[in-house]
């Protein structure tokens, strides 16, 4: 079982369903009242399509003198529903389930899901990645909402060999590169010769491929599930420096076009 995190707001944004998180009565005040009273949620809402503040409604569960009374009452309550209503649009509705037994919460559902939730925030790669590529990364993400997380390294995995392999086809337009010698290299030597066609970050980070296919091959659905927050930010690291990179050429396409025009019709 899980330890609930301080940061009672993950609960309703971040936490997996199904999942049994443990609580301690220091943290129970601000479940019971992240639960059960009005509170902001700031996150995405789908129906606007962008940020906004989302308020919640009261559950009707009565707030007694003791934790051990507001305990007894949500767990008497069977499951409990969250509903935050936006602040941009009272038709605009996110729900959340729960159920909590003794000293421990479940999330058992919530509309939009998980999933829907962390595409409108990998939305940005889509461009980048191209459809095939921005497909994997919105199943391992979709996967890990559902609690599969070996499958979900496997479409990390694939994303990251895809991003070196990139890097590669760049490469071999050098007059002196060697491609029987990349052949026989392993993927952290490859990634070594290619520093320069790739990302800095996904270089000083090459230890990732190894934690993916260790993820495949080794460790079990929990572990995987555990790691992958981590591996998730380390790709979307990669391609925020390839999105940045992007942008910095073409500002220079445009800025020297712009001043090469100024230049010629002045000088």
């Amino acid at each position: 079982m899980k330890e609930l995190p301080e940061d009672i707001d993950s609960l309703f944004t971040e936490l997996q369903l199904y999942d049994q998180y443990s609580f301690s009565m220091k943290i129970f005040p601000e479940l019971y009242r992240a639960i059960n009273k009005p509170k902001k949620l700031d996150c995405y809402c789908n129906e606007c399509g962008r940020d906004s503040i989302f308020m919640s409604t009261e559950s009707g569960v009565k707030e007694s003198s003791s934790w051990e009374s507001d305990l007894k009452t949500l767990q008497d309550e069977g499951v409990l529903v969250v509903k935050f209503i936006c602040s941009r649009h009272s038709e605009h509705i996110i729900w959340f389930q729960f159920i909590i037994r003794d000293f421990f919460i479940m999330k058992i559902g919530q509309f939009p899901s998980i999933a829907d939730f962390s595409n409108i925030e990998i939305k940005k790669y889509q461009k980048l990645l191209g459809k095939e590529r921005y497909r994997e990364l919105s199943k391992a993400i979709g996967l890990v909402s559902h609690g599969v997380g070996i499958g979900s390294f496997v479409y990390l995995r694939r994303i990251f060999e895809n991003l070196i392999e990139d890097a590669h086809q760049q490469a071999t337009t050098d007059v002196n590169w060697d491609e029987s010698a990349y052949e026989r290299m392993r993927t952290a030597e490859r990634i070594g010769v290619l520093k320069s066609y790739l990302p800095s970050f996904l270089v000083e980070h090459r230890g990732m491929y190894s934690i993916l296919s260790k993820g495949i091959h080794e460790l079990s659905e929990e572990e995987c599930l555990e790691m992958f927050p981590a591996v998730r930010l380390g790709i979307e690291l990669i391609l925020d420096e390839k999105l940045e990179e992007l942008e910095r050429q073409k500002k220079i396409a445009f800025g020297s076009k712009a001043l090469s025009s100024l230049i010629s019709k002045y000088n």
